[in-house]
């Protein structure tokens, strides 16, 4: 009998409890209380929080002094309070889709939930993208993203939002603060910084690879009106490359900076104007390839020269080029030997300009100089070959002495700068002569070539 009476006796109590608690009249009492009274502990404890919602003592004392600070929106509030209570009391279903605070079906004071997101216009196509409000919590999102981020769902208050994106060469942070204080509209969308700059680049040869701090960025800037790159910050280090079959030509290395936005460029490709960063590759880096090349070049052109000088093509027969550059220079000796047998005399010209045909050479290489900061790279139109062009100048004492000149001036310190254009191939491994073109009667005293890397090989 005692037992029975113990269990009435409990769940009468529950029954008392449960009602007192969710009595929407003294919840609304003691809210206003403890409003007035800034009571941050009391009020995280009152509210009901629904599951997964972040809210915390910290954001209850935001709402606090919110409400402090703006009376108007606290009688808002505690009107539409009232009339959920009164609603409640009539047993009718409460208007409750407006306000910090509301009634639930459940007769429970419960804290409005905020959908918070991170608009797509922050950022561009990331690696990793983290996003907070939570100090222990973070949304990571990973390979990009063209749409809103949802952070998280959070109850009101002032909250401080940090993103970190990883695009690969370069990792961006942005932070801002979020007040969580509308009444009506319990979404969110906040936007950061985490996008940088966008500017062009091109190049003016195909297949052109782009590195940004030593990443190799999965564009070809080397298509017509280059490609637009985001994001781009102050300092990054910028260069290009081009893979060919000999080897590679790399490009200056600049440093970006925001003034570089919309200048004018030409594109050599097509005549064009493109407004973005040149970025074409041009040096040529194999500091291997670079002695082989310019032994080479100076011994050809010291062979050819000193065969001219001498009407002796045999001394080009151990140079290292192709039979065809070698027999571009057949004609040139076979006009040298009609001259010494008298097969070919002044007479034999029409209009008196056989003195510019009948002569002979004299002299030799000096020095070579080639350019390895200035290279392109033409396709052999019948080959489909990929060829090296260098800029090339010849330091000489050779000249072409038409006949009956007077060359009393000219000496063994005289000098004439030749500038051939010479084309290079790889043939099994080893770089070769393929083509070049000279004005071997060319007189010029003055000529210099400036550049980077420049590379002088003596003849002794």
């Amino acid at each position: 009998m005692m037992n029975k009476f113990l269990t009435i006796l409990l769940l009468l109590s529950a029954f008392i409890i449960t009602g007192c608690t969710n009595s929407p009249a003294k919840t609304l009492v003691k809210f206003e209380d403890i409003v007035a009274e800034k009571d941050v502990e009391e009020l995280f404890k009152l509210v009901s929080i629904e599951e997964g919602v972040y809210w915390s003592e910290k954001e209850a004392e935001d709402v606090i002094d919110y409400f402090s600070e703006n009376t108007s929106a606290y009688e808002e509030q505690l009107s539409l309070l009232h009339g959920q209570k009164d609603a409640l009391k009539e047993k009718k279903n409460p208007v409750n889709e407006t306000g910090l605070f509301y009634f639930n079906d459940e007769k429970k004071l419960a804290v409005r939930t905020y959908e918070v997101s991170l608009d797509k216009g922050s950022f561009v196509k990331f690696k990793e993208l983290l996003v907070s409000i939570r100090e222990d919590e973070a949304i990571r999102k990973e390979d990009g993203s063209d749409e809103n981020i949802v952070v998280g769902l959070f109850g009101p208050g002032q909250y401080n939002l940090k993103g970190h994106a990883d695009y690969g060469y370069v990792t961006l942070d942005d932070t801002t603060d979020v007040a969580l204080f509308d009444d009506k509209d319990f979404n969110m969308e906040i936007e950061l910084d985490l996008k940088g700059e966008a500017d062009t680049f091109f190049s003016s040869q195909p297949n052109t690879n782009l590195y940004i701090n030593d990443s190799k960025i999965n564009q070809d800037i080397g298509e017509k009106d280059g490609v637009s790159i985001q994001p781009l910050v102050d300092g990054l280090i910028l260069r290009a490359e081009n893979e060919f079959s000999w080897g590679k030509l790399v490009s200056e290395e600049l440093e970006y900076t925001k003034d570089m936005i919309g200048q004018e460029n030409y594109n050599n490709s097509d005549f064009s104007v493109v407004n973005g960063v040149d970025l074409t590759p041009y040096i040529f880096t194999d500091e291997e390839g670079k002695k082989e090349i310019a032994q080479i070049i100076t011994g050809f052109n010291e062979k050819l020269l000193k065969g001219l000088a001498e009407n002796e093509p045999s001394y080009l027969d151990d140079a290292v080029a192709t039979d065809e550059a070698k027999a571009g220079y057949d004609s040139d000796f076979e006009i040298l030997t009609q001259v010494e047998k008298g097969e070919l005399t002044v007479s034999s010209f029409p209009y008196g300009t056989g003195a510019w045909f009948v002569g002979h050479y004299k002299g030799g290489l000096l020095e070579s100089i080639i350019d390895f900061s200035h290279a392109e790279n033409p396709i052999d139109e019948e080959t489909s070959e990929d060829l090296l062009v260098l800029k090339v100048m010849l330091k000489t004492n050779f000249f072409y002495i038409p006949e009956g000149s007077d060359v009393s001036s000219l000496t063994k310190d005289t000098i004439n700068y030749i500038e051939p254009i010479i084309h290079l191939k790889k043939e099994d491994d080893q770089w070769i002569i393929a083509a070049q073109t000279i004005n071997l009667k060319a007189w010029n005293d003055e000529l210099e070539l400036t550049g980077e890397q420049l590379v002088k090989t003596n003849v002794e």
